[in-house]
């Protein structure tokens, strides 16, 4: 919680991450968890930037 009232996560490189763990996924389920967690990372990252009303 700290880091990211400090603005030390790298929002891009956690979407990347939960992109590629996506991709790995066996099943349905498993890959729209993490295309959902990607989408929440780029939500964080727009917030983060002010890009969008909070």
């Amino acid at each position: 919680m700290i880091a990211a009232m400090t603005g030390d996560l790298d929002h891009q490189a956690e979407a990347i991450a939960a992109m590629r763990k996506a991709v790995a996924a066996t099943c349905a389920a498993e890959r729209l968890k993490w295309l959902r967690a990607a989408l929440a990372w780029k939500h964080l990252e727009s917030l983060a930037k002010g890009k969008l009303a909070a």
